[in-house]
């Protein structure tokens, strides 16, 4: 009888979970291996920009990631949240009625796609599903439209027994208006009539989906580690400085692989030297953020004064006589 102890799922937006007991050496052996022979070769081959690995709650499997994924350090978390049903049925109960003039709820069918053609949707849909007709056959989207286009949707991205992920997206255009609340309210509406429990998952630094959750009544229920994974070396570099940056808030680190990302870009992105005068100066590196401002300005096409004097990230360098001396070199060049 088959009954595996434990699984590798891989899915097709390149995520993987690790699943089962944890404390199966013979499975983790295999993983490993396979990490090294198949999974990284193949990204690299494919010229994959990032894929991400997941595991629930181990200690082991995270400390076997640490240890594979060395070179690629960013490890996130991803924040599960379920829905307090009660809560949502009590605060949503008349949703519809705030639906404003000139907009209209539409479940998502084949109508909605023939009458929108709306690409991104599509695209956004075929992330996550094998195809359109699968995702009508089994999934489940409302949008938000005006007569010409669609405003915003809720769908379906994953698709268990009795549950949905949810996965929702704005026009840019119409952030800020609610819009977002009315289509999810609509569609966990509909879950909860066919006794289908939606489930929202985003990632920890996400503030604007993990506000969005708990204002639906949603509840945190785990905080799940995903690492991920950039074979490509020119955009590991450029995504761990990133997450040094802006998710550890590590400047010394972040520096650091800005500098590297530049010169293994043959300095050819020189925003990454930019950035990383800003940290030198936020730190205090006074020398170090001149002789860097000093280098992007002398070949740097789009940067003007008046951008570099109202950057506050320089405030610690600018009573500096070489910075008087940047700006009029800068201003002659411009």
């Amino acid at each position: 009888q088959f009954s595996p102890k434990n699984a590798l799922i891989w899915t097709t937006w390149e995520v993987y979970y690790l699943l089962g007991d944890d404390k199966n050496n013979s499975f983790n052996t295999s993983f490993i291996q396979l990490f090294n022979s198949e999974i990284i070769p193949e990204a690299i081959k494919n010229k994959d920009e990032d894929c991400c690995i997941s595991c629930f709650k181990s200690e082991i499997w995270n400390s076997i990631l640490q240890s594979l994924l060395d070179k690629y350090p960013s490890e996130y978390i991803r924040k599960y949240y379920v829905l307090n049903n009660m809560k949502f049925k009590e605060t949503y109960s008349s949703w519809s009625e705030k639906v404003p003039p000139g907009l209209t709820i539409h479940q998502i069918d084949d109508d909605i796609f023939e009458r929108y053609s709306d690409t991104e949707l599509c695209n956004d849909i075929k992330v996550h599903w094998e195809s359109i007709n699968k995702f009508l056959k089994t999934g489940l989207g409302y949008c938000l439209a005006t007569e010409k286009e669609i405003v915003t949707y809720c769908y379906s991205a994953l698709a268990g027994k009795r549950s949905y992920s949810i996965n929702i997206e704005t026009k840019e255009k119409y952030f800020q208006k609610g819009y977002a609340t009315l289509v999810a309210s609509a569609f966990i509406d509909k879950c909860l009539k066919n006794n289908i429990q939606p489930v929202w998952e985003c990632w920890d630094f996400n503030d604007i989906s993990n506000k969005l959750a708990k204002k639906l009544c949603f509840e945190l229920s785990l905080n799940i580690p995903q690492y991920a994974i950039y074979p490509v070396e020119e955009i590991m570099l450029q995504n761990t400085a990133y997450y040094y940056h802006f998710y550890k808030k590590d400047h010394s680190r972040a520096i650091e692989f800005y500098d590297k990302a530049y010169d293994f870009s043959k300095k050819k992105k020189k925003d990454f030297l930019y950035i990383s005068a800003e940290l030198e100066a936020n730190s205090g590196n006074t020398k170090t953020a001149l002789d860097k401002l000093e280098e992007f300005v002398q070949t740097s096409t789009n940067l003007s004064v008046d951008t570099l004097v109202n950057n506050n990230n320089f405030k610690n360098i600018k009573n500096s006589m070489r910075w008087e001396k940047i700006l009029q070199y800068l201003d002659k060049k411009m």
